[in-house]
């Protein structure tokens, strides 16, 4: 059997997230935040949504997906994320 060693100390977490969206200016606002605050690639912190822990996380590949309606509602909008950190 080959040896192995471990070679990093930190494991690479993904965490599917539903974003949801209730007015178009709350849109305007994360839009505006992504581009000119974090300018897609940037980390930010949020709380894990399992654990409640401060995490400093980014968007995989700086996407965010689209912004679509959610069935059986007039107002409310979803955006589709994937997060990533280090563990």
């Amino acid at each position: 059997m080959p040896k192995q060693r471990l070679l990093n100390s930190q494991v690479l977490q993904k965490l599917n997230l539903s974003l949801l969206v209730a007015t178009a200016a709350q849109a305007e606002d994360f839009l505006d935040w992504y581009l000119d605050t974090i300018k897609r690639i940037g980390f930010f912190t949020m709380a894990h949504p399992r654990t409640g822990a401060a995490i400093t996380v980014r968007f995989d590949g700086g996407s965010i997906g689209e912004l679509r309606s959610i069935s059986g509602t007039d107002s409310l909008w979803q955006r589709d994320v994937v997060v990533e950190y280090l563990r």
